[in-house]
């Protein structure tokens, strides 16, 4: 082959190589410009993401200074992107709160592999000085020269003030609240005095008049009876009154002993009658004394007032125990009442039953529901009318004490039980 055959073959040689690569390039510019058109649209949902997302996003810099605003957020902060960019974003926050907020950038952009916030939330003003409140998360973003923090800012200004309209509330129900137990409190104390006073002004004019008359023999004995019963009033708000104070230290309370106590206290009511107490083996449970012996005495009170019409009256204590609660019961053999009215039982000055057939003031299982519900425990009645009742109180079985534990009955020392 002559040399300038040679010569020839590697031209076309070189020139299919060119071609080669000429093919491999143009695919590879195809590909790049792929590349730029999926970057381009990739860029331009971010943008729209960015710039239309329904919540405030701004781009400071490590100064405080923003970088970039969407449109929320420049109805957030009152104002256009040309008119917030490279302006402080402290400007925008009530004064009181930029040293907070600038602690917090400081711990996003130097430390925020240690713990801190994850949010914080600021009293903001708009650039008209209207208030309203936001929720800021940052994230650490990487800018080309410097690092930046993307803030997003959530609108709570609705939620802020559902919580202090929430909080108003409060202060002013704990007033009147406050109110409520200074006029109780007054109340009562105003009323003893005079009532012991008609009481006792009353029994000396029956003394002294001697009537002969049925009809001022009624007089007499109607007006001591009404001012006995005022004071039975007077004495039942005092301990309802009661009731809502802190009561003594809890300490260990035999319930065994202590409705056996009562039992022997109610004698004046059971004068005449045969009444039968029995009682499962009860727990000790932790409370104070008093508080328990008003709710026990005000159950066993009514058992045996409401079984006043049997020949004999059977009243019965009973328990169960679980992890979880300690369901105490007293159940009883009296009239009972209508089902559809329970709920009435436990409320103030509610009664089920007319005065003439069963006196009373209306109080006392509103004050076994107060203390038993301060025990973060429940209370309900179950009856049937002309058949008996039952009274559950249920508490929590954190109350109980141990078995082997030592039970110390607190409050007064309890009196001997007599046959």
């Amino acid at each position: 082959m002559t040399q300038f055959a040679q010569l020839e073959k590697r031209f076309a040689e070189q020139q299919h190589e060119l071609h080669v690569h000429q093919a491999e390039l143009e695919q590879q510019n195809e590909a790049l410009r792929q590349s730029n058109v999926e970057l381009a649209e990739a860029r331009n949902r971010y943008a729209d993401l960015f710039e239309f997302a329904p919540i405030g996003y701004v781009i400071c810099d490590e100064g405080g200074s923003i970088q970039q605003i969407n449109k929320t957020g420049c109805a957030q902060l009152g104002s256009d992107g040309g008119q917030l960019v490279g302006r402080r974003f402290a400007l925008f926050v009530e004064a009181v709160q930029r040293p907070e907020l600038a602690q917090f950038l400081e711990w996003v952009f130097h430390d925020l592999e240690a713990d801190g916030p994850p949010r914080l939330e600021l009293r903001m003003l708009r650039r008209s000085g209207q208030p309203w409140d936001a929720q800021l998360e940052c994230t650490l973003l990487q800018g080309e020269f410097t690092p930046l923090v993307r803030m997003v800012l959530t609108d709570i200004t609705t939620l802020k003030e559902s919580q202090r309209n929430t909080q108003r509330h409060v202060t002013q129900t704990l007033h009147l609240h406050e109110e409520l137990q200074t006029f109780l409190r007054s109340m009562t104390h105003d009323l003893s005095a005079p009532q012991r006073q008609v009481e006792g002004f009353t029994a000396l004019l029956s003394q002294h008049l001697q009537p002969t008359d049925e009809a001022t023999a009624r007089l007499l004995k109607d007006l001591l009876q009404a001012s006995t019963n005022l004071g039975a009033l007077t004495t039942s708000l005092i301990r309802f009154y009661q009731s809502g104070q802190p009561g003594d230290s809890a300490r260990p309370l035999n319930l065994n002993r202590l409705i056996e106590v009562i039992f022997h206290e109610l004698e004046p009511q059971r004068q005449g009658r045969q009444v039968l107490l029995t009682h499962d083996p009860l727990p000790t449970l932790l409370v104070d004394y008093q508080s328990m012996y008003m709710v026990f005495e005000n159950l066993l009170s009514n058992a045996v007032k409401f079984t006043g019409p049997r020949p004999v009256a059977h009243i019965h204590v009973g328990v169960q125990v679980s992890e979880v609660h300690v369901l105490l019961s007293v159940r009883d053999n009296g009239v009972g009442f209508d089902p559809r009215q329970g709920r009435r039982l436990f409320g103030i000055f509610e009664r089920l039953h007319s005065d003439h057939d069963f006196q009373g003031q209306g109080l006392g299982l509103a004050l076994v529901r107060r203390i038993v519900e301060r025990w973060q425990g429940q209370v309900w009645a179950e009856g049937v009318p002309g058949e008996g009742a039952v009274f559950s109180v249920q508490l929590p079985s954190a109350l109980r004490v141990e078995p082997n534990t030592t039970s110390d009955d607190a409050g007064p020392p309890l009196p001997l039980l007599l046959d």
